[in-house]
C-alpha cells in the first residue's frame, strides 16, 4: 500500500488553515495518526491556533487530548507552547474551570 509523506499532509494542512477550514485540517491530521504518520508539534500548533482564532475551544481541547493519547503510544508529547494556545484561548473567554482542570 502506498504511504502518503508527512510533507504532503503538512500542505494539507497548512492550506486548510489557510482557508480557515479547521474541520479539514483535523480531518488530515487525523487521517495521519490512522496511518501512523506523526504530525509535528508545530504542525499541530498551526491547528490548534486556527480553533482557537476561531473560538472553538472545544474542539482545540480535543485536539490536545488527542495528541497526547497519540503520544502515550509513540508520538511526540505535546509541546509547552501546545498548552499555552488552549490554556489562552479559554482564558481569553473566561472559561476558568477548564483552565484550572489543566493545570
Amino acid at each position: 500500500q502506498h504511504q502518503v509523506p508527512a510533507t504532503v499532509y503538512a500542505a494539507w494542512v497548512t492550506g486548510w488553515v489557510r482557508e480557515k477550514d479547521p474541520e479539514a485540517a483535523l480531518a488530515a491530521i487525523r487521517s495521519m495518526w490512522s496511518r501512523n504518520v506523526l504530525p509535528d508539534t508545530a504542525l499541530v500548533n498551526k491547528l490548534i491556533a486556527l480553533f482557537v482564532d476561531l473560538e472553538y475551544m472545544d474542539s482545540a481541547v480535543q485536539v490536545l487530548l488527542e495528541l497526547e493519547s497519540a503520544a502515550a503510544d509513540e508520538g511526540p508529547m505535546p509541546s509547552k507552547y501546545t498548552y499555552l494556545l488552549v490554556i489562552s484561548g479559554l482564558v481569553m473567554l473566561g472559561d476558568g474551570e477548564r483552565v484550572r482542570s489543566m493545570v
